[in-house]
């Protein structure tokens, strides 16, 4: 499972994406937005954005709990393992990543 962050909200998606389903989620290349550690060992919860999101003016639907910086564009969350390989997230998840965003809808 994956999770798509947009200005509807959180919406979780069967499978693991490719680098390639990422980036057209994002409309771009990928950056790391946020990394949180998974309640899971050797694993951690990773959600991405457009790199060039903010220079190109896309809007901003969310915001990093931690400092406040925003976010531009859509968002896709994922889990990686201790090798740095992209796998699935799992139900407990979800409330960390919602935990460490704050919507913000401009």
């Amino acid at each position: 499972m994956h999770a798509t962050l947009t200005e509807q909200g959180l919406r979780l998606h069967d499978g693991v994406p490719t680098l390639e389903q990422m980036q057209q989620v994002v409309d771009g290349y990928i950056e790391t937005a946020l990394r949180i550690p998974s309640s899971r060992p050797g694993t951690s919860i990773d959600i991405y954005c457009n790199d060039s999101g903010l220079m190109d003016r896309l809007p901003c639907y969310y915001r990093r709990a931690t400092d406040g910086v925003h976010l531009a564009g859509n968002l896709i969350a994922v889990a990686s393992n201790a090798e740095g390989e992209t796998i699935a997230l799992h139900d407990e998840d979800i409330p960390l990543i919602l935990g460490h965003l704050i919507p913000f809808f401009a």
